[in-house]
Order: structure tokens, then sequence, then C-alpha cells
């Protein structure tokens, strides 16, 4: 869980609404789209190009995205262009802040997390986000670089859809929709991952220490998603119950399918934690099954030796009288019995199943 809380200390006792990067960095990166129906560009963008109170055609929609939080004074310049509230600024370079929705009156603002499965550590990456939305703009803003609205940005390109025809509510909804649905395609993956570690538990057949993490890991991460995905369900439900005031043009159909994808990964992520939890508990119970059945193999034998310990202990004993001594057939006689008792308990353990 310490992913999602770092650097608290540093943080403590400032003042609300105080701009403070986490690992401060100078590269900022970031893009501007201007489209509407019939006309569509895209150029590369700079901190430095933003000019304090930007005004925009109203015949456009105008998309700025920006990757990376830079310095304090990146976010200084973007709130003198956009005159956006330092509070909802500071939640964004405040990463460990969970996802939330808010109507600041002339603007709207989503704070969420973009997630995506890295193969090679096996982890899940978060990527926090933040999104503005004001009269015929968008702002949006990625602690790192991201590829989560590439398919939208091809969309506009290609105009494919309404998404060109529409405002910029619409374009608001659509790169929440694209982010959600990184979660859909990590929880599915993840969820394979689940399954195929239950055939493995299923078949296994010695301890083996990497599979026990590898369960815990994808418990741990579907906790995780969780954690997440529960502010963003709330975040859209009060869109849909508020949407007639917030938005200009009519969403409540797609904010329902997206409330609909968002109940899905809800409920898949639920179950797959719930069946990594029970291949942890049935992982140990087989592991301790296969413990007990060496340990009741090595008391089967360990219990048929006794007898035989308890004979050869006796007439190996070196007393001078011993009738059996002399016997001539002794030895075999000893042999025959010895034999005889093992065959004896053996079929006795066989019946009783204990071998």
């Amino acid at each position: 869980m310490a992913r999602l809380i770092q650097n608290a200390e540093e943080k403590s006792g400032t003042e609300p609404g105080t701009l403070f990067v986490q690992n401060a960095s100078t590269e900022v990166n970031g893009f501007y789209i201007q489209y509407n129906a019939s006309h569509f560009t895209c150029e590369q963008i700079q901190a430095t190009d933003l000019k304090p109170d930007i005004k925009h055609s109203e015949d456009f929609v105008h998309w700025y995205h920006f990757e990376g939080f830079g310095r304090e004074e990146f976010f200084n310049n973007i709130k003198s262009s956009f005159n956006l509230p330092s509070l909802q600024l500071a939640d964004i370079l405040n990463t460990d802040h969970h996802p939330k929705f808010e109507d600041l009156k002339d603007q709207l603002f989503f704070l969420m997390k973009n997630v995506h499965l890295n193969e090679t550590a096996k982890l899940v990456e978060y990527n926090h986000l933040g999104l503005f939305v004001g009269e015929d703009y968008v702002l949006t803003f990625c602690e790192r670089p991201t590829n989560v609205f590439e398919y939208v940005i091809r969309r506009l390109e290609r105009s494919y859809g309404k998404i060109r025809e529409q405002n910029e509510d619409f374009l608001f909804y659509s790169l929440i929709d694209a982010v959600v649905d990184k979660y859909l395609a990590v929880v599915e993956r993840l969820g394979n991952n689940v399954e195929e570690l239950e055939v493995l538990v299923a078949n296994q057949q010695r301890y083996e220490k990497n599979l026990t993490k590898d369960i815990y890991r994808l418990r741990t991460e579907f906790l995780m998603l969780q954690k997440l995905i529960l502010p963003i369900r709330e975040s859209i439900r009060i869109m849909i119950n508020h949407q007639d005031t917030l938005f200009d043009c009519n969403l409540n159909d797609y904010l329902n399918d997206l409330k609909d994808h968002i109940e899905q990964i809800t409920n898949a992520a639920s179950s797959y934690r719930d069946m990594a939890s029970d291949l942890l508990n049935i992982y140990a119970t087989n592991i301790d099954l296969r413990t007990n059945k060496v340990l009741t193999f090595l008391t089967v034998y360990s219990t048929i030796f006794i007898p035989l310990t308890f004979i050869t202990g006796l007439y190996g004993m070196n007393f001078k009288f011993m009738p059996e001594l002399d016997e001539r057939y002794a030895y075999p006689i000893v042999w025959l019995v010895m034999i005889s008792i093992s065959v004896g308990m053996l079929i006795f353990f066989k019946k009783k199943k204990l071998i």
C-alpha cells in the first residue's frame, strides 16, 4: 500500500493550496489540440508558451495536455493562464490524493489515477491524472508520460464517431472513459493471471516460494484497484445525478454506460481478489496435506521397525545362557518372524489406507 502514500512528512504542516511538486523536474511535455466538426490541429506546446488570461475562440474546443509536473513555476503559470484554483492544483500535485470530482461553478475538476500493467516487473503502475473542463477548453495533467489518450486523439484526428461534433463536455467524458477502459483491461489481464495460478495450484506437487508471492501480489493489486475505482464510481454517480446542471450537452446515456463499466470493474476486482485469497488458503492447505502425508509415511515405517528393533535388540544381548542361540534354525526363524511381522503390519496399514 505504500506505493499510494509517499512524501507525507515533507508536506506536513504546509498551508492548504500550497503548490508542492514531489520529485521536481524541469521537463514538461505537452500538446495543444484545437478542433471542431470541420477542423483539427495538433501541436507540441511548452509551459512557456502559455500567456496569462488566455482567450479562446468559441468556434473550437481547445485541449491542453501536459505530461510531467515540472516545478512550482509551471503550475503558477497555468494558474494565471486559466484562472485555476490553488486547492485543486495542489490536489493534482499531491500524487497520494484519492480520486474525486468537484463542481467549481466555472469549471469542473476530476482527479483520478491511470493504471498500466508492467509485464516485466509484474506490477500495476499508477499515473496521477487531473482534468479541468471550462468554457470551450479542457486541461489534462499527467504525472508521467502516458498513452491512455491515444485512441481519443485518433478519434479526433480522423473524426470517428460524434466526438468532433460535440463540445468540451463530451471530450471531458471521453477522457475519463479512456482511463476507465484502461482499468478494465488491467483487471482482465490480472484476472487471467489468477486463473493461470489456479491451474498451477491444482496441479502443484511441491512447495514453490514464488507461487505464494505471485498469489499474494495479485491479491494486493486487486485491493489497490478497488480502493481507486470506488471513489471514481461515486464521482460518476454524482455526475449522473446532476448532469443537467453540470453539462451543456446530454451525457446521460454515456455516463450510465460508463457507470456500467465501473460496476463491471468493481465486481471483477472483488471476485478476483476473493479468488486470490482462496488460492492462498488452498495452496497452504495442499502444502499441509502433503506434509501430513510425508509424516504419515515416516510414522508408518517407523512403527513397522519398532518390533523389528525389539527383536534384534533382544537377541543382540550377549548373555551366556540364551537357549535360542543354540538352535540350528534360529537365525532363519528370526528372519521369518521379522518378515511376517513386517508384511502383516503393511497389510494392516494398507487396509486402514494409511499408505
